[in-house]
């Protein structure tokens, strides 16, 4: 029953040329000259446009199309992830995928972007490289190229729903134009202690008229890619995975590639002509492209009485071609609503397939962290489990008199070690001459340098390459607690007193 219903209304319903964003208006003002108005979001051609009665071309005026609609209609907004989920090459890809597809994007179009880690003390996540929107594409790719770069995040930690939900709400604020956008870049994961949930920021897409599309770069974790799939799906948005930088542009450039109208505007054209056969007005179509529609033009009201009485004495025959055509489409509108039901089943079966997948992704995603976790425990163990190397330097290991001299734990791929500070100062870095010496290639020379300062230790970086990063902040100077975890490049070292 229900079926025959939906026939009923897809037949009664169905135009082709609505279905190709054209809309038709009609002026009888001055009968039998008739004027059309055609509004199209694309370009039309006078020679694919045809006015015709009982299928006979009538020849026709065609005037210039007129702009409606003016370039810049369009914002764009780019969240690009930095955690220790995306490392350096990751982040690096982003920044090229991004930055190929700004130079090539149309003119007039407004960029802004910001990177993401996770929330400061003051709940703050955004790191825009720009206070408002831009149309420089040049400059917007410099900040890119200068400003994204990833941090150190040794305990992995991205607020992903948080950066997406504070991005809908700024873009919401500050973008001025009709289509505002999203694209967030990122590995997938939610490690957050957000409350945030990936419905909420559906919510807040909606009700701000934002739409998220997303870009999941493949990496070792196991990404969420169901719920930045369902936030494009409600945002008529579109989520797939890349894995390098050119994918990256091609997936952006087919994002925006049916956007292209918005920037070319509506046009107007305006076609007038006039009837051959003023009586016959049911026989009257437009065909553009192919597609047929009727065009509902109405006599002006006659004076004769006479007449009028001798247009209703005669038989209707258009009825029978009305009849037949809604047959036809009914037919078609049967064979529509049982294929979109077969699609409807294969998509239900795709997505309980996905379902198990995600499933056991997150059930690897787990085992991993456990791994980690037992990595880390070994690694910061009491320094009495370590094993001492076999080489062994006693002019970097040595105890001072006491015995009770604070110690760095430090590990890497490739190197493990405990060092005892018994004087002040003690260098470190990769060369020979330091006094904790770290053989790792990301270690600089002369990298850092440990003080004692009225009884307490410091450590001091000496502009080394890749910095000082202590408990997640790249510092230039500052005090040691025990306990404390120091990141030089690639080696991971433990204060402990």
């Amino acid at each position: 029953m229900y079926k025959f219903i939906f026939i009923f209304l897809f037949a009664v319903g169905f135009t082709g040329l609505n279905a190709q964003n054209v809309n038709i208006s009609v002026d009888n003002a001055a009968f039998p000259n008739i004027s059309i108005k055609i509004s199209s979001e694309k370009a039309l051609k006078e020679a694919d446009v045809k006015i015709l009665q009982a299928g006979k071309e009538i020849p026709f005026q065609w005037k210039a199309p007129e702009k409606t609609a003016s370039a810049g209609v369009k914002s764009v907004y780019f969240l690009i992830e930095t955690s220790g989920f995306t490392a350096n090459v990751v982040v690096n890809n982003c920044k090229k995928g991004v930055n190929d597809f700004i130079k090539n994007a149309p003119e007039g179009t407004f960029f802004n972007v910001s990177s993401f880690w996770k929330a400061n003390a003051d709940s703050k996540i955004l790191n825009n490289l720009s206070a408002d929107f831009t149309t420089n594409k040049q400059a917007i790719t410099e900040e890119i190229s200068q400003k994204i770069k990833p941090v150190a995040d040794p305990q992995q930690q991205a607020d992903l729903h948080k950066a997406i939900y504070d991005a809908i709400d700024y873009v919401s604020k500050t973008a001025n134009t009709p289509q505002k956008q999203i694209v967030v870049l990122t590995a997938g994961v939610n490690k957050s202690y957000s409350p945030i949930r990936i419905d909420d920021c559906i919510d807040k897409a909606n009700q701000s008229g934002v739409q998220v599309f997303s870009l999941v770069y493949k990496t070792g974790f196991t990404y969420a890619l169901d719920n930045l799939k369902k936030l494009a799906d409600k945002t008529s948005a579109k989520s797939i995975l890349v894995s390098s930088a050119s994918e990256i542009t091609e997936s952006l450039q087919d994002f925006f590639k049916t956007e292209s109208s918005a920037f070319e505007g509506v046009q107007v054209y305006q076609i007038s002509f006039t009837l051959p056969n003023p009586d016959d007005l049911n026989a009257l179509e437009i065909s553009i492209a192919g597609a047929k529609q009727a065009l509902n033009v109405i006599k002006p009201t006659a004076s004769k009485e006479g007449e009028n009485a001798q247009n209703e004495s005669k038989p209707n025959n258009n009825l029978l071609y009305i009849g037949m055509a809604v047959a036809i489409l009914g037919i078609g509108g049967y064979f529509f609503y049982d294929k979109q039901q077969k699609a409807k089943k294969e998509q239900e079966e795709k997505e309980r397939a996905a379902k198990a997948e995600m499933e056991r992704q997150q059930q690897l995603f787990q085992q991993e962290q456990q791994r980690l976790q037992q990595q880390q425990q070994q690694f910061f163990a009491p320094a009495t489990t370590l094993k001492e190397p076999e080489k062994f330097d006693p002019k970097k290991t040595m105890i001072g008199g006491g015995g009770g001299s604070p110690k760095l734990n430090v590990i890497s791929e490739n190197f493990r070690q405990t060092f005892m500070i018994h004087k002040s100062p003690m260098s470190i870095g990769r060369k020979e001459n330091n006094d904790i010496v770290i053989p790792i290639q990301t270690v600089s020379g002369n990298h850092a340098i440990l003080t004692n300062e009225g009884g307490n230790w410091f450590i001091t970086d000496t502009n080394s390459t890749n910095g000082v990063i202590l408990n997640g902040n790249r510092i230039q100077k500052h005090i040691l607690r025990n306990g404390d975890e120091i990141q030089l490049g690639d080696a991971l070292l433990k204060f402990q007193v």
